[in-house]
């Protein structure tokens, strides 16, 4: 886990709220796991936790070292890593009912490449309307 430039006494703090992310990371991505099998080390930044609009699901986006994660929290269930990304992710890639759910209302690209935003896997999962395709 790096920290770039920050006040000694967030130190701990800062790793405390990276550590779910990181082992995400990492279960995903074992060849990173240890120092001896690879030259990049892992650089996880500060999370920016955001609920979904579906009750129960998080998602987070989270700083790498060569752009950002992008990870998902199923209700009662660890963080997981879903992809690494330096753009917006296309509404195809949301392609299960659990990325559905945790990214509904999210930015996304539609077949087009016009915004749209991801829609809940079902009618009945999300208490709020659903979000539709800006005109």
């Amino acid at each position: 886990v790096g920290i770039g430039c920050a006040e000694v006494s967030s130190y701990q703090e800062n790793a405390k709220l990276a550590q779910p992310f990181y082992d995400a990371y990492i279960a995903a991505n074992p060849q990173f796991a240890s120092a001896s099998t690879s030259d990049t080390p892992v650089y996880i930044g500060k999370p920016a936790i955001k609920d979904s609009i579906v009750t129960g699901y998080k998602n987070a986006k989270v700083q790498l070292a060569a752009g950002t994660g992008l990870f998902y929290q199923e209700p009662g269930k660890d963080w997981k890593f879903f992809a690494a990304t330096q753009s917006t992710q296309a509404c195809t890639n949301f392609n299960t009912d659990t990325l559905m759910n945790a990214f509904s209302g999210t930015e996304c690209l539609d077949a087009d490449g016009k915004k749209s935003f991801v829609k809940p896997s079902s009618p009945t999962a999300s208490p709020s309307p659903t979000v539709s395709t800006t005109p």
